[in-house]
């Protein structure tokens, strides 16, 4: 489903997002930073609050991904009345403990809020619902999906990171056009949206879009897939919110690409696939990552990577806040079928902090999704091809002054990074690879976002993870 929302994700298969990552853990139990909405979670269970009451602003969303033995149930509070409608894209129910409730295929109508509800656990469906009021909403998003850890057909023949530059980024632009998915109306246009080679897989919002190509040589027939397994966050915010550069990565392969005439020589894109998984490699699938599978011939392509939403350059240099925006793909395809890849702009360089870890307040616990994250950083840094990395450890102090206990701040700093250090080393090892770990201990310096409130402080307490040229 695509809106022009944005969404938190919470789960599959027991899963949950801390700092932009979907990672897997077998129980969670959080607030959620939205306003109003509370998600506790185990192993089998997914139970989300609602308060309509205190809900704040429209279109925030929850992606409450989850797997057939997952039950996801809703408990609205102050939301009576007509606070309850399904948007044209669920196709799912939801079920109280009396009755179904099935779309009504209009999104005028509002229906009376049940004191409790679960969302379908149909294998392939995706229930969407809205509850609050026009003003003050929130969407919650649950596709249903089996366990998608198996590898695709082939060999793993390529993982690479790819990069769009934090600064002076390429730009093409793309207009409405026809909806291939409206076969009643085959005239009709999408406001808002672009679907590339006129691909029902391949939309994104219409406008200015940055990008990065890369090309790619082929040298045997058969079927390869492409597939993101992991993506950068950024200081701006994190995955779930479009005020971040690389939101919603988007991939496309090309015989030959021109940025002026987008939809000719598409051979295969997509926005997003289904709902996160295991890969074989071992990563964790977020579901606003791509993949797919074409045909291809001997040959050279040229493989695009933007993204879903429209942003030109100056909100894209804005938001990426100088970090370069990646996104980690895997090719799969025949045994000896693919020869190296060159870049029209080079992978991330050995300065790029590529991502962060988060830490509870004077801790220096690594938490269960902190590990997670640190498992795709491990496999980011390898791809890399740096040699190094250094560690930053801050703290958060409730007075903004960064000298203000300076003594047991560096001292909790260091804890952090060692603690971030052993982890990294021991991911290393498993990878097969040899990289230098530095570390600084900034204390509550450099700030990323306000100290006044928690919300602020919680974005504080990190260790960034930054990539280095020489030991």
């Amino acid at each position: 489903m695509k809106v022009s929302k944005k969404w938190l994700p919470i789960g599959i298969l027991g899963t949950a997002l801390s700092a932009g990552m979907l990672v897997a853990v077998p129980t969670a139990s959080f607030a959620s930073p939205m306003t109003g909405v509370t998600v506790v979670q185990t192993a089998h269970h997914i139970d989300i609050t609602v308060d309509c009451a205190a809900l704040v602003g429209a279109g925030g969303g929850i992606n409450a991904g989850s797997a057939p033995h997952v039950l996801v149930t809703v408990t609205p509070k102050n939301c009576s009345g007509n606070k309850l409608s399904f948007p044209d894209s669920s196709t799912g129910v939801i079920k109280t403990a009396t009755s179904t409730i099935s779309n009504p295929n209009d999104t005028s109508v509002y229906l009376a809020t049940p004191a409790k509800f679960t969302l379908d656990q149909t294998v392939g469906q995706e229930t969407v619902v809205q509850l609050g009021s026009p003003t003050a909403n929130v969407y919650i998003d649950s596709f249903v999906n089996t366990d998608e850890s198996q590898a695709p057909s082939g060999e793993l023949a390529r993982s690479s990171v790819l990069a769009i530059p934090a600064t002076s980024p390429k730009i093409f632009n793309s207009q409405d056009n026809h909806n291939p998915t409206d076969t009643a109306n085959p005239s009709s246009i999408q406001t808002g949206s672009h679907y590339l080679g006129n691909n029902a897989d391949c939309q994104i919002v219409s406008g200015p879009h940055t990008y990065s190509t890369y090309v790619l040589k082929i040298t045997k027939a058969g079927n390869f897939t492409f597939r993101g397994v992991a993506a950068s966050e950024t200081k701006a915010g994190n995955w779930t919110d479009r005020n971040t550069g690389m939101y919603d990565p988007f991939l496309a392969v090309y015989t030959t690409f021109d940025p002026n005439h987008i939809d000719d020589n598409v051979v295969g894109c997509n926005d997003d696939h289904g709902i996160s998984s295991s890969t074989a490699s071992g990563y964790v699938l977020w579901n606003q990552l791509p993949a797919f599978t074409s045909t291809l011939r001997p040959g050279t392509y040229t493989l695009l990577l933007t993204i879903f939403g429209s942003k030109d350059a100056a909100t894209w240099v804005t938001q990426a806040a100088g970090t370069p925006q990646t996104t980690t793909f895997e090719l799969w395809g025949p045994h000896g079928a693919f020869a190296p890849e060159t870049s029209s702009t080079p992978s991330p360089s050995c300065t790029a902090t590529i991502g962060s870890v988060p830490f509870a307040s004077d801790s220096a616990r690594l938490t269960s999704t902190a590990t997670k994250k640190l498992k795709n950083y491990a496999h980011a840094v390898k791809v890399s091809g740096c040699k190094a990395i250094t560690l930053k450890g801050f703290t958060a102090t409730k007075n903004n002054n960064a000298k203000s206990n300076q003594k047991a701040g560096i001292k909790l700093s260091q804890q952090r990074n060692e603690a971030v250090a052993q982890f990294l080393k021991a991911q290393f090892k498993k990878l097969g690879v040899t990289i230098t770990i530095k570390q600084q201990a900034l204390a509550a310096a450099n700030p990323v976002a306000s100290n006044k409130t928690e919300k602020g402080r919680a974005k504080n307490r990190r260790v960034e993870i930054k990539l280095s040229a020489t030991k």
